[in-house]
């Protein structure tokens, strides 16, 4: 769709340029540090071999082990954006890579893919340009308080004497105009689970905020849905998958 402007398109081949140089020379010790990291090399193995799926997950491993890994936040965002057309996630990795990068020489045009990947998830919505606005403004909001919790988590200092922290909580993001009813459903009867809890099925558009807004009514309590499934969540509270079953604690 976003072919139609050639503006955009100009963008779009600035991005496949991006994405094709990924592998060759660099400009900084940093760079030439992160091109020798394992994980980084083996998703560029599989990408090569158009195992999409399987580099993507590749280099999400390797920023669980190191979060500080730029060029491998660049890299998910391309593949993101040009291959599985998830804008919403590309714009994600992009903001990322500059954060971690602010005086990358290629920022302009990494911050010009990044819009052109704003643009381009809007015009996937329903005709409704507003809507369309506010949508992205909230999905902008939402990665940013995000980001913000996750470096907290980071920064607290371990506790052996006292429990882990469940006071932190986001500024409330509000729900979209027409929000989509949630599934939720009680554990199989064979293996029950306590009468605390149900389970949620995730439906595309899925954040926790949105989940909690949904069985809770409270959108700032995502923390009680995050802190029930870490075990399942590793990639952190952004990583929920379409189909995924969600605990509900009451």
């Amino acid at each position: 769709m976003r072919l139609r402007f050639p503006f955009l398109f100009n963008l779009v081949l600035a991005g496949v340029a991006l994405a094709l140089c990924s592998g060759c020379g660099v400009s900084t010790l940093r760079d030439q540090r992160e091109d020798r990291d394992p994980q980084i090399r083996r998703a560029r193995e599989m990408k090569n071999a158009g195992n999409i799926e399987g580099a993507l997950e590749a280099y999400q491993r390797a920023l669980d082990k190191k979060p500080q890994l730029a060029r491998a936040h660049l890299e998910m965002g391309l593949l993101y954006d040009r291959d599985l057309n998830d804008y919403v996630r590309a714009v994600y990795h992009y903001e990322r890579y500059l954060e971690l990068r602010p005086d990358a020489e290629n920022r302009e045009m990494i911050q010009a893919v990044a819009d052109q990947a704003r643009i381009s998830f809007a015009t996937t919505l329903p005709e409704m340009p507003n809507g369309a606005i506010r949508e992205i403004s909230r999905l902008k909001q939402e990665n940013a308080e995000l980001r913000a919790w996750a470096d907290r988590q980071r920064a607290a200092p371990p506790s052996s004497s006292a429990p882990a922290a469940t006071s932190t909580r986001l500024p409330e993001v509000s729900a979209p105009a027409a929000p989509i009813a949630p599934i939720v459903r009680t554990a199989d009867a064979a293996a029950p689970a306590a009468p605390s809890q149900t389970t949620y099925v995730v439906m595309p558009g899925d954040t926790l905020s949105r989940i909690a807004g949904k069985v809770y009514g409270d959108s700032k309590k995502w923390t009680r849905i995050y802190d029930a499934n870490r075990a399942a969540l590793r990639g952190g509270p952004q990583s929920i998958k379409v189909g995924q079953t969600l605990v509900i604690p009451k």
